[in-house]
């Protein structure tokens, strides 16, 4: 590396992705799964990029005042050009349409100086008389040094390595099929939902929404009671309740049969607190996690990338969507944004996704039954999610249990035991509606038989 040799640097490209990020926080994103910090040569642009970042990640937000400000705490305000130089970023694009192409090309400049500073590195050794051994650790550390740096880039799968994996998936679902098994992801809980859904599985968004009240929560806890108690890895993100009370809720289901009435009011039998302190020895043996303080998706999403656990998790339960900030002019953008970011994170993680979501209420039929189009401001989710499932208890509306009871005591009790997982849509195609069961003494679903409402 000399003058005939200059070191490639790309600075203009570096320009352009950080004032994409300021321009547009989704480019944020786009860039950490393009990027690493030292893709940039300048150590300006290094310490740039990580206060955007994190700027990103603390406040939900990011704008030039806002990065001012954490560079200004950092100490660094000064060092990296000032107030003047920030501004300058933030103007030295219009559009941030061009970020992934941009981001390629800074990641080619720092490839191709990794290259020449191992090929400097390799002459020196040749020097020295190294001989073979020198060249062959140089082209290990080169195919490392690519392999890293490309990681989080789809350089395309050859179509004999694609119909390979097809062949391992297919021969994977023939095995449980002889095992006995009817579905091929992850045990819900719920036999009508296995079959419907096919159970979890890797890279698919499902969407559960209810009406505020008839107990979406509760059913996605038991779905990831059924996960974890199975052996899986699983995090709950909660933003509706504190991670205690989502503890008290896997609580009981592992306990089952102990009320959670006499529960809430500290009132157990002894027989109950036993089973209830035996629930809890084998929770904190099962693999799982909740966050209680991602209120964003980009906070979610950065604990999906980075968070520190045993293994990769398998699922993760959001609850819910319209608790969830995004970015996006209208609350409609924001939310089909977190929808979409859910899906591309199932999709890139290989992991799970459910995303619990409220409905509007159904004032407008009598049955109160949900539909499709019933998801609050969010068209998108039929759109990208694999599989959406509405809950319904019928036995929840006044009116409705008042007409149960004029025909008896019976007909009012089955009335409060009904309930049904409507399955809008599914990854395969196959739509219908699950039969549920409400147990109202334990506050818990069970199972039933399916069949078509």
């Amino acid at each position: 590396m000399n003058a005939h040799h200059p070191i490639p640097q790309g600075l203009e490209a570096e320009r352009a992705v950080l004032s994409a990020m300021l321009l547009s926080a989704d480019c944020i994103s786009i860039v950490r799964a393009q990027l690493f910090a030292e893709a940039f040569s300048l150590p300006v642009h290094r310490r740039i990029y990580h206060a955007i970042c994190d700027t990103y990640y603390a406040e939900g937000a990011i704008d030039q005042l806002l990065l001012a400000e954490c560079l200004r705490a950092r100490g660094e305000l000064e060092g990296v050009g000032g107030i003047v130089y920030l501004a300058t970023l933030a103007e030295e694009v219009v559009t941030a349409a061009n970020v992934e192409r941009h981001a390629a090309v800074v990641l080619g400049h720092a490839l191709a100086r990794d290259a020449l500073a191992e090929t400097h590195r390799l002459q020196t050794a040749l020097a020295d008389g190294e001989g073979v051994e020198a060249i062959q650790a140089s082209a290990a550390r080169l195919r490392t040094l690519a392999d890293g740096r490309l990681a989080d880039a789809d350089r395309g799968t050859a179509g004999g390595q694609v119909i390979a994996a097809e062949g391992e998936d297919y021969a994977a679902r023939h095995t449980l099929a002889e095992q006995g098994r009817t579905f091929f992801g992850w045990d819900t809980g719920f036999n009508g939902l296995n079959d419907r859904l096919n159970g979890l599985c890797p890279g698919e968004l499902s969407v559960l929404g209810a009406d505020q009240g008839v107990g979406k929560t509760t059913l996605a806890c038991q779905i990831f009671h059924s996960v974890i108690s199975a052996g899986e890895c699983a995090a709950y993100v909660t933003q509706e309740e504190p991670g205690r009370l989502i503890g008290a809720r896997l609580t009981l289901i592992e306990a089952d049969g102990v009320s959670p009435d006499r529960r809430r009011r500290g009132m157990l039998t002894s027989e109950e607190d036993q089973r209830i302190r035996q629930a809890r020895r084998v929770l904190a043996g099962y693999d799982w996690c909740c966050y209680e303080r991602c209120r964003s998706m980009a906070a979610i999403e950065l604990q999906m990338r980075t968070g520190v656990r045993r293994r990769p998790v398998g699922l993760w339960v959001i609850d819910h969507l319209h608790r969830t900030s995004g970015h996006g002019e209208s609350r409609h953008l924001e939310l089909s944004g977190i929808v979409k970011r859910c899906k591309d994170l199932a999709l890139e993680l290989d992991t799970r996704v459910l995303l619990l979501s409220q409905l509007a209420r159904a004032k407008d039929r009598l049955d109160r039954r949900p539909r499709i189009d019933d998801l609050r401001e969010s068209g998108s989710i039929e759109e990208h999610a694999d599989n959406v499932v509405l809950l319904y208890r019928p036995g929840r509306y006044d009116h409705l249990r008042d007409a149960a009871a004029k025909k008896g005591p019976g007909a009012l009790q089955d009335l409060l035991a009904e309930a049904y997982g409507l399955c809008e849509k599914t990854r395969y195609g196959v739509v219908g509606n699950v039969k549920l069961v409400w147990r109202g003494d334990v506050a818990l679903f069970g199972n039933a038989f399916l069949r078509t409402m």
